[in-house]
């Protein structure tokens, strides 16, 4: 993706989503019990976003309630419930260093959709601590699609 403030005078070039989803499908919990109607499922998707990359002060603000949804045939099927943690993460990677967020969003899906198209509308906008600026996505910030089967 590549960024830029709204003057033109910085940039950001080639900044990437980690898009590696952790995705489970249940109606049963053994501790907690029935987690949904008998019509009904639960499916929850973990991801970790970097919330802020401490060695380069650029904070990436994230919002899995209006930006992770499933795609289906009756409309966009929104997360009921979304809680998330955050750590500090050292990386030999300076631009991976920082705060990482780890997302876990819970939505509530018909028990005969099994395969499911998720759709990701990215974090398009950075703030740079240093330059006290916002930077938006130009280019490659395009919604993303990602299908998981449970049929199979």
């Amino acid at each position: 993706m590549n960024l830029e403030s709204t003057d033109g005078a910085w940039e950001i070039i080639g900044a990437k989503v980690d898009d590696d989803f952790t995705v489970t499908r249940s109606a049963f919990d053994e501790d907690a019990g029935w987690q949904c109607e008998v019509e009904e499922a639960v499916v929850t998707v973990v991801y970790e976003h970097l919330l802020e990359a401490t060695e380069r002060g650029i904070d990436w603000p994230s919002d899995p309630e209006q930006q992770l949804r499933i795609d289906h045939s009756s409309g966009l099927i929104v997360a009921p419930s979304v809680s998330s943690t955050e750590e500090l993460r050292e990386e030999a990677d300076p631009n991976a260093t920082g705060v990482i967020q780890t997302f876990t969003v819970t939505f509530v899906v018909p028990a005969d959709l099994l395969e499911i198209q998720f759709f990701f509308d990215m974090p398009d906008r950075m703030y740079d601590q240093a330059l006290d600026v916002w930077l938006y996505g130009i280019s490659g910030n395009e919604a993303q699609y990602k299908t998981v089967d449970f049929a199979v």
